[in-house]
């Protein structure tokens, strides 16, 4: 998937959603994404905020060291 194409589609509650349950509690996929939270321009981190956010309330170990 490519994260940032899909944040940009549409913003929504659903499309975090699938975007959280895409990354899920894959460590190389979470990387992909707190890379483009970390670096990419203002509107995409805006966005990413709340996928972010799901996936540290489902996995607090795996974002813990980020």
């Amino acid at each position: 998937m490519d994260i940032r194409a899909e944040i940009l589609k549409e913003h929504s509650k659903e499309n975090s959603e699938a975007i959280a349950a895409w990354v899920g509690n894959n460590p190389a996929r979470l990387q992909q994404l707190v890379d483009l939270f970390l670096n990419d321009e203002y509107r995409v981190v805006q966005r990413l905020a709340q996928v972010v956010s799901k996936v540290g309330d489902r996995y607090p170990e795996l974002i813990t060291p980020h």
